[in-house]
């Protein structure tokens, strides 16, 4: 395959950190044919040719490749090592445990170690502390096409890894915090320096050794001006949603109106829930929790020309139980009350119509139940990043990567909202857009 100059383009095999940037120094640049291969994003691999579906405006990911090419087996090699994760499971909302599994990933490449135990990945259930298998969540088919670029996941061997328990002893334990000291671990070997069979990775306590170590890097990308990894990107291109929330989307799709379909809406990111008040002063200068006042800046902003209607991924439920009298959230309440007001009567006077799909929208499908927050917010973040633009805010990392991911699919219509407005993400046309951080000095 040649690119529009004749130039060779790399096969999948060769999608090295080579195969993926034009190169120069400082921040990495990008050639508008580099940023139309990248543009698939989190839904396919552009090499892969893979084939979509479409409903309305918006491309579900099919499982099909035209190549026919055949996924890198789940069965271990014994003469490869593996690793496993050491907590019983990601903690934070998606895109912080999102975090932690790319800097697990990172960790992988650090040690050489080319095989992940599926069984010993899971996610979190924010509101909840109960752990949720990996392949419930993610493709893991899709994810192993792209080995030896990334690692792959394996399926558990009695002999090769004797140093695990693979009962499912931990899936069903209320865990407050899995990085506590003394929380519960699948390990056999107590001592980690003598875990080999698998290795270990992660761990620690408090916010744990992937946050630390993946903070760290995004510390270097914004004050050492270093370039993103690009094992980052291709972790962009290989997590996508598993067959039945892939599924689920559609389905979830398909019951909105066409003209909302067709893509003419904005997504809003309103991150006003509860368990957001409570971060103290961190981020104090970005923070904006006032729903209404967030809605009257969107409408300020678009009123030329509104949307066919406003996405709003939010956790509803959790705002709910904010309202109630006992919690004694006036904010919470107040934000309730805006929210239902906008879902009944619309915006810009009635011409547009407000909308979930996520977490409120699962229903009372049982598949759900223990898993309901995480398994909304990951369809909330793919929807998240069709449409005509996106408002998020600074001081979220589902935000924050939202625009990441956007700024690979070649779409810049971007904001946040802050206390005193709404703002244009100036992402340049061939420049990354920088990483999460709290730093107001980027923004005021």
């Amino acid at each position: 395959m040649t690119n529009d100059d004749g130039a060779l383009l790399p096969s999948a095999a060769e999608r090295g950190a080579s195969a993926i940037t034009t190169g120069s120094t400082g921040r990495h640049r990008y050639s508008r044919h580099m940023l139309c291969g990248l543009c698939c994003g989190l839904f396919a691999a552009a090499a892969y040719n893979s084939a979509h579906k479409s409903v309305g405006a918006v491309q579900i990911f099919v499982t099909k490749d035209t190549r026919a090419r055949v996924p890198a087996s789940a069965d271990p090699d014994p003469a490869l090592p593996t690793i496993a994760l050491t907590e019983p499971f990601f903690k934070g909302g998606f895109r912080n445990q999102a975090m932690r599994f790319n800097q697990f990933i990172f960790e992988a490449r650090e040690k050489y170690i080319s095989q992940i135990l599926l069984p010993s990945v899971r996610w979190g259930e924010q509101f909840g502390g109960k752990a949720i298998l990996h392949e419930k969540l993610f493709d893991v088919e899709h994810w192993n096409s792209f080995y030896p670029a990334l690692p792959r996941f394996v399926t558990y061997n009695e002999s090769q890894h004797y140093q695990w328990d693979n009962s499912d002893r931990l899936l069903d334990m209320s865990i407050d915090n899995p990085l506590k000291k003394g929380s519960p671990v699948q390990f056999l070997e107590a001592d980690e320096s003598k875990r080999a069979n698998p290795y270990h990775g992660g761990g620690g306590v408090m916010a744990g050794k992937l946050w630390n170590g993946y903070k760290s890097y995004s510390r270097d990308l914004i004050d050492k001006k270093k370039d993103r990894d690009r094992l980052e990107v291709l972790i962009y291109q290989a997590l996508i949603p598993s067959k039945k929330l892939r599924n689920k989307t559609q389905e979830l799709l398909s019951r909105l109106p066409e003209e909302l379909q067709s893509g003419n809406y904005i997504t809003l990111h309103a991150r006003v829930e509860p368990d957001m008040q409570k971060h103290g002063g961190k981020c104090g200068e970005l923070k904006l929790f006032d729903l209404g006042k967030i809605l009257e800046f969107l409408e300020d902003e678009f009123k030329d020309k509104p949307p066919r209607g406003i996405f709003m991924p939010l956790n509803k439920p959790l705002l709910i139980e904010g309202a109630k009298p006992e919690a004694n959230n006036p904010l919470a309440a107040k934000n309730l009350a805006a929210l239902e007001r906008a879902e009944r009567e619309g915006m810009f006077g009635g011409r547009t119509k407000v909308f979930e799909v996520g977490i409120s929208a699962l229903g009372k499908d049982p598949w759900f139940d223990g898993k309901k927050v995480t398994a909304g917010s990951i369809i909330d973040f793919y929807l998240a990043l069709d449409g005509r633009a996106f408002v998020g805010t600074p001081i979220s990392t589902f935000s924050v990567d939202v625009w990441t991911v956007r700024f690979f699919r070649g779409e810049r219509n971007n904001y946040r909202y802050l206390p005193n407005g709404l703002e244009r993400v100036a992402n340049n046309e061939a420049i990354e857009p920088e990483p999460y951080s709290c730093s107001a000095r980027r923004f005021l």
